[in-house]
């Protein structure tokens, strides 16, 4: 089952942001996100909701993991 990913503007903006070797980290995330769009990040953490019937996910934001991630 294949998934679209999309990114918000933020979320390519915290993207871009990111060092270059975490930046190819998350982006291999994301492309195995259009398998599983549930697996995890490693140390960020990928906001985003699901459209099950579109099958579509669309990620709003992309954090470093901390506990100021989910505040």
């Amino acid at each position: 089952m294949t998934w679209t990913c999309s990114l918000s503007k933020t979320a390519m903006k915290q993207l871009a942001r990111l060092p270059r070797d975490h930046q190819v980290q998350v982006g291999r995330a994301i492309d195995q996100m259009s398998d599983d769009p549930f697996a995890g990040v490693g140390r960020y953490r990928v906001i985003f909701s699901v459209n099950q019937e579109a099958k579509l996910v669309e990620i709003a934001a992309i954090l470093p993991r901390s506990e100021k991630t989910y505040k």
